[in-house]
């Protein structure tokens, strides 16, 4: 834990907010990327029916040059509780449903804008998501990234010796 309610995770590779979203991640390239306020497309008090402004603003650098940018404007859902499978099981989770337009500007490179989708399944029970739904397509509607990042593990008792 670091002061302010942030959490440093995976060897410090991820540095999350109180609610558990990435604020710094660094990648195996060594390029890190850091988001602010954070990567915030769900929340962890997220009911069905609400509807909230995605806005947050991410650099990547590698080193100390800033080697792009981008603008996350959009906004977000709340479904209703639902199952979603995992290589960690099933759990019980709200589809947070995010789409808007990202724009990127790259050092040296025009700005280009990208239409974003997500859902993040948020299980209440665990008070994280438990899968991501990611889809990007360029101005014209041309898929540029389709993936799905799930929970592998979770350890939800500890024994003490």
């Amino acid at each position: 834990m670091l002061g302010d309610d942030q959490l440093l995770a995976n060897g410090q590779q991820l540095q999350l907010d109180a609610q558990g979203r990435v604020r710094r991640q660094q990648l195996p390239d060594g390029t890190v990327r850091e988001f602010e306020p954070a990567e915030a497309l769900w929340w962890a008090d997220a009911q069905p029916g609400q509807r909230r402004a995605v806005r947050f603003r991410e650099t990547l650098r590698r080193g100390d040059q800033v080697v792009a940018r981008a603008q996350w404007e959009g906004s977000a859902g709340v479904g209703r509780l639902q199952p979603v499978q995992t290589p960690a099981g099933t759990f019980e989770a709200l589809p947070v449903e995010s789409s808007g337009w990202t724009t990127r500007t790259a050092s040296g490179s025009a700005t280009e804008n990208i239409a974003f989708s997500r859902t993040v399944w948020f299980a209440p029970a665990l008070g994280q998501p438990v899968a991501i739904d990611i889809v990007d397509r360029d101005r014209n509607g041309r898929l540029l990234r389709q993936e799905r990042i799930e929970l592998t593990h979770v350890q939800s008792v500890r024994h003490t010796p």
